[in-house]
């Protein structure tokens, strides 16, 4: 018998060398020893204690709702520790408490509290039974760092904590206690037990317990112990490859590719259609009509189909087809379980396989609607007017179809643009697609007001940049998604499962409101939404407030040159409206192009993307929003209204084959098309809807983490500037928005700057509007070669609109107006005269120019270009940050939990000056290295030294980077080198010089001094070798040479690296300084040191001297 947590036992058998465990497939073992009955005290004290279900949300939210279901009232689990023991799903026994976390009593309430919902508050005090046994279920954790033990600490938040199996509980004499040892096991399935044994004990130091990665499987959670076993059985890879990154982000998100061995497929691919199912489904026979397919090009599982039949008397016939999967996958088969266990497909956002929901026999073949394919479909038809009104209800049948051609989003782009390109599509296909535009271009409109300019992608979806085509598509399923709800609502009653999305709470809505409203007047999105949410905030109840929510969009914004300084603090000019330079340069390029379409020119004015401050506002609202989710009907006591979609109900019923929601729809659909009884309960469908959330959302994340993965991948190699829009700022920091890139959104480390790192010269202050700061910085930057002229305020003001092209407001109101008729020819008059006015007329005053022309567009000391006149030792200056206001940043990639991400490595404040984020927030990893250990009882001098030194210089490090004595100098000639002693290793280095009476005359230290370099190399082109490595990362697999486009920018290379020497040059009176490379987070290019190349490399050279009570 072997004591675990000396609280608990369980027997160890060694039956086979190193085997130490031998457990039965079965249910866990809860409450052994258990004396108290708790259902017989639930009956004794009903208002006390209940019988629950305790629920995880996505949103990390837990709570509990009744067993029974004879109430839809959440029960709120405010804390981990009010949750004991139990985990999602699991059936639970909960003391109720009041509606203020404390002891049950009954609060006062006022008239006005008793019209609110009441909320309220409880905790488990027992578990009763395990929804789904967790043994040996893998979680993926880090070692809790301030621990000896070995204490695992899963990277979902949400699950517990756990002790490994053969930890060491107590510390040994002498042992290093920042080293670890843990024992890893071996799990194996025999006989249909689980087997595990030891393999081998490895030892993580101090260093890698922030990032090194474990699997962790569920062992148990034994009585009276605050944290359940667990057994370690893998040490994960680093996370420097795409391989090492999907493996991990599958483990965390709990993605499975295999399919367990007994599971029955009872089909193969060369499966027929059974003639009496044909003859079944005559009715629905569409095998002779000239049905399509739209998807992405690399899209397997093809599971919706069109077609638009235009007849005699005008009126058109939309038939949407769907893949009817509840035909294979019958309810309560194994195979059902396991993809309700699954719930959903997981894409990864590079070109790797997708994790289907259903094995690839039917996901890829026997349901997709593959061309020239007989396939099983479920069709629901429409009728349209020749004005594109609906008419009538539609028809919903089995039926059967043969697709005729399957096109990508790309060549139905195409024809909606009309463009005369050989696009492969057929006639009869290409006729359809133009008369189902008319059809969904009036229900867009109906749908959504001014908002149907804006696109809108949906949660999870891969972002596409045919717009136009991915909308059209779109606005079907729309339709038929409510089609099939509320037939399902006419039929069953509200006991069907339907996608819930709420209006914002109250005072949420009424802030945003105070806050953002303003820019509705300039927004065709921001104005649809300002009477809805009016609406929310006045408590309309006879009309439902609507809205479409956005996701980003692929895309790049170019460079600019205007000036960054204004010698005022002039603020934007009233009555102007910004645009970012590259919606303007679209604009231009789109009205130069006698071939473009209406539609082109609408999507590039309608998308918020393009305009800062609505672009803000927008991101700010889809917050307050939040997400929709899946739930019964039947438990919504307010309606089941999609907030975000203008529904009354809606359902998910279009994508059977990726998503296990569908498939429930489907079977109820065919039961009531069938006349049976409904296949699912309430209870089932409740446990279906909270599973498909969780599943939904993991599957989200792991689609945003996979593209954060394969661009830190990419930025590890050459680093990249991306512009980025201020979303809040504050006295703590900048929160940034990268509109065309949402998925970077899904990182702390990409989208928050501490204004600590940008260490301004005294505290922030508060700005002229609300979410503004106003920084000011001192700081010594100077030129290798003065050409710059004189800067004569005491503080220069800094302006941030060098990616903004500002327009009038009231001739872009009159473009908005004017496309919101329809007026397409009145909305390139319009345009065509803004472009001829100029830059003069869309600048804010001629006097403005004149001043910002006197003065440098970058941060300069030099008092005088004259040699006679000493230069200052700091340059002030303040820059004005505000929501809506556009950054430049440039990304790198780290390491964050184990995972490699992207962050921001410099902020960008003019065209030759950035604050290096990097080195002010880790220090210690750019210029030393992490302690090896800590200080110990030493007996020499060596091993005092060996202990001390490295703290040391980790504590010197911090306090420099932190004092902020740094002095800037540009355009420094830098030779690179690589130099290797004896019985050492290489290493890279680099030499400049600078002149003796230069460095005396700017208070630059010299003699007996060390620094601490931050060097730049802007403009460096990506070496041949990046490239290669770059294109290798974008291609598909097996295509190694795939021609994507390289990275053809010009990056800003980022070293960071510690002086080796300091020497003077008498003959030529120049100081010479050597450093080695320490850290640089992208890779440095081989060409770099190359002499016969480039022997000089102008760079920005950030030099940080060490303190003289450091050195």
């Amino acid at each position: 018998m072997r004591k675990l947590c000396g609280m608990s036992s369980v027997t160890m058998k060694n039956t086979d060398g190193n085997v130490l465990g031998i457990e039965k497939r079965g249910e866990a073992v809860l409450n052994q020893g258990e004396t108290v009955n708790w259902r017989e005290k639930v009956k004794a004290y009903p208002k006390k204690y209940k019988i629950c279900v305790v629920r995880f949300d996505p949103t990390g939210r837990v709570y509990a709702v009744l067993d029974d279901g004879s109430s839809t009232e959440e029960i709120i689990i405010s804390s981990k520790r009010k949750r004991e023991r139990a985990l999602d799903g699991d059936k639970v026994v909960m003391h109720i408490c009041s509606e203020t976390e404390g002891e049950s009593e009954t609060l006062p309430q006022t008239q006005a509290d008793i019209s609110k919902p009441t909320k309220l508050y409880g905790e488990v005090t027992h578990v009763l039974e395990r929804y789904v046994n967790p043994k040996f279920r893998k979680f993926v954790c880090t070692i809790d760092p301030d621990r000896y033990d070995g204490f695992m600490c899963p990277v979902d938040s949400s699950s517990p904590r756990m002790f490994p199996m053969g930890r060491q509980k107590k510390k040994q004499e002498g042992q290093d206690v920042t080293t670890t040892r843990l024992q890893i096991y071996k799990i194996r399935i025999q006989e249909n037990r689980f087997v595990f044994e030891k393999d081998r004990i490895v030892s993580v130091s101090y260093q890698d317990k922030f990032n090194q990665l474990f699997v962790v499987h569920y062992y148990e959670w034994f009585k009276n112990t605050p944290y359940p076993m667990g057994i370690v059985t893998e040490v994960l890879p680093p996370c420097d490859s795409l391989s090492n990154g999907l493996k991990i982000l599958k483990l965390m998100h709990g993605v499975e590719d295999s399919w367990p061995q007994e599971i029955e497929m009872n089909f193969t691919d060369s499966w027929k259609i059974p003639a009496a199912e044909l003859t079944g489904r005559a009715c629905g026979d569409f095998r002779k009509k000239d049905v399509f397919t739209v998807d992405l090009p690399d899209s397997q599982n093809l599971d919706n189909a069109l077609h638009v039949e235009n007849l005699t008397d005008g009126r058109l016939r939309v038939s949407v087809h769907i893949a009817d999967v509840s035909y294979f996958i019958k309810k309560g088969s194994d195979l059902d379980k396991e993809a309700s266990t699954r719930a959903i497909t997981f894409y990864p956002c590079f070109h790797g396989e997708p994790s289907h929901m259903l094995p690839s026999l039917f996901s890829t073949i026997l349901c997709s609607l593959l061309p020239s394919k007989d396939r099983l479909t479920l069709s629901v038809l429409f009728m349209f007017d020749k004005n594109g009104t609906l008419m009538g209800d539609p028809e919903i049948l089995r039926s059967v179809v043969c697709s005729v051609q399957r096109l990508t989003y790309e060549q139905v782009e195409m024809v909606l643009a009309d463009r005369r390109a050989d696009d492969g599509v057929l006639p009869v296909v290409r006729r359809q697609i133009r008369d189902l535009c008319v059809v969904t271009s009036y229900l867009r409109k109906q749908r959504l007001g001014d908002g149907r300019f804006f696109n809108q992608t949906d949660e999870g979806e891969q972002e596409t940049n045919n717009t136009m085509a991915y909308m059209l598509v779109k606005e079907v399923m729309i339709l038929t998604n409510e089609a099939v709800a509320n037939y399902l609502v006419a039929k069953r009653g509200n006991t069907i499962p339907v996608r819930f999305h709420p209006p914002p709470d109250l005072a949420r809505a009424q802030e945003w409101l105070k806050n953002f409203g303003k820019e509705a007047e300039t927004g065709l999105k921001v104005s649809s939404m300002m009477q809805l949410i009016k609406k929310v905030t006045k408590e309309d109840s006879n009309k439902n407030p609507w809205q479409c929510r956005d996701e980003d969009e692929e895309g790049s914004i170019p460079n600019s040159d205007v000036g960054d300084f204004s010698m005022e603090d002039d603020s934007e000019e009233l009555g102007s409206v910004p645009l970012t330079k590259v919606t303007w340069e679209n604009i231009r390029n789109t009205l130069e192009n006698i071939n473009h379409s209406d539609l082109e020119l609408q999507y590039i004015i309608g998308n918020e993307k393009g305009h800062p401050k609505q672009a803000v506002a927008l991101s700010h609202l889809y917050k307050i929003l939040g997400n929709a989710l899946y739930t019964n009907a039947s438990k919504q006591r307010h309606g089941c209204h999609h907030f975000s979609l203008q529904k009354d109900f809606y359902t998910h019923f279009t994508s059977p084959i990726r998503r296990f929601i569908d498939l429930v729809v489907h079977r109820m659909l065919v039961a009531c098309l069938k006349g049976e009884e409904p296949p699912y309960s309430a209870r089932e469908l409740d446990d279906i809807c909270h599973h498909c959330n969780n599943q939904t959302f993991k599957a989200n994340k792991f689609s945003k983490m996979t593209q954060c993965l394969h661009f830190a991948l990419k930025v590890q190699l050459a680093s990249e500037t991306k512009l980025a829009f201020v979303e809040t700022a504050n006295d703590s920091s900048l929160q940034v928005l990268y509109p065309h890139e949402g998925y970077l959104q899904a990182t702390r480390s990409s989208t928050s700057i501490p204004l600590k790192h940008l260490m301004p010269s005294k505290n922030p202050d508060n700005g002229e509007t609300i979410n503004s700061v106003i920084l000011h910085f001192k700081n010594s930057i100077y030129d290798y070669e003065a050409i710059v002229p004189e800067v004569t305020k005491e503080e220069a003001v800094l302006k941030m609109d060098r990616f903004v092209q500002s327009v009038p407001k009231s001739s872009w109101k009159n473009v908005l107006s004017s496309l919101k008729d329809g007026d397409m020819n009145e909305v390139e008059d319009l345009l065509d005269q803004m472009l001829k006015e100029g830059k003069r007329s869309l600048s804010a005053d001629d006097n403005l120019l004149s001043r910002i022309s006197e003065i440098t567009s970058e941060v300069d000391v030099r008092t005088s270009t004259k040699d006679d006149v000493a230069p200052k030792k700091y340059v002030d200056f303040r820059c004005d940050f505000e929501s809506g206001q556009v950054v430049q940043v440039q990304l790198t990639a780290g390491m964050q939990q184990g995972l490699l991400v992207p962050k921001v490595q410099l902020l960008n404040m003019t065209p030759k000056f950035n604050f290096c984020i990097e080195h002010r927030e880790n220090p210690v990893n750019c210029f030393a290295q992490l302690a090896a250990k800590p200080p110990d009882k030493c007996k020499t001098i060596k091993q005092y030294v060996e202990s001390w030194l490295p703290l040391v210089k980790m504590m010197v490090v911090h306090n420099t980077v932190s004092e902020d004595e740094t002095t800037y100098i540009r355009d420094v000639p830098v030779e690179w080198f690589k130099k290797q002693e004896k019985n050492s290793p290489l290493v890279k280095c680099g030499r400049f010089s600078l002149k003796k009476d230069w460095c005396e005359d700017r208070n630059i230290r010299y003699k007996y001094s060390e620094y601490y370099f931050c060097i730049r190399l802007d403009g460096q082109q990506v070496w041949s070798s990046t490239q290669i490595k770059y294109r290798m990362l974008k291609c598909y697999p097996g295509d190694m040479f795939h021609t994507t486009k390289p990275h053809n920018q010009g990056m800003l290379l980022v070293v960071h690296a510690v002086t080796s020497s300091v020497k003077k040059d008498k003959e030529t009176k120049t100081i010479r300084m050597e450093f080695d490379v320490h850290y640089s987070s992208c890779e440095i290019p081989g060409e770099l040191f190359d002499q016969d190349k480039n022997s000089l490399t102008g760079c920005t050279i950030e030099m940080i001297p060490k303190l003289n009570q450091d050195k």
